[in-house]
């Protein structure tokens, strides 16, 4: 979630109300890809921010290093 709050200065999911984002979590609510927020995201990185955050832990990254990695493939793409 930091690293989406620092692309695009929103957290992944928000609302008015802090019940109002605690249901919008509960219902599965996805995120937007962070480019939508600020245009200048490339693709690989709203890739990889969005699989960060996935809902289901077996599509999340493995670990770590597995994130960092897709991160530093995204800023050399």
């Amino acid at each position: 979630g930091c690293l989406y709050l620092l692309l695009t200065g929103k957290p992944p999911i928000a609302a008015k109300t802090t019940l109002d984002t605690l249901r919008k979590v509960l219902s599965g609510h996805a995120p937007e890809p962070p480019s939508a927020l600020a245009p200048g995201v490339p693709a690989a990185l709203d890739a990889a921010v969005l699989r960060a955050l996935a809902r289901e832990p077996a599509r999340r990254f493995p670990d770590p290093r597995a994130f960092a990695a897709a991160l530093t493939a995204a800023a050399f793409a």
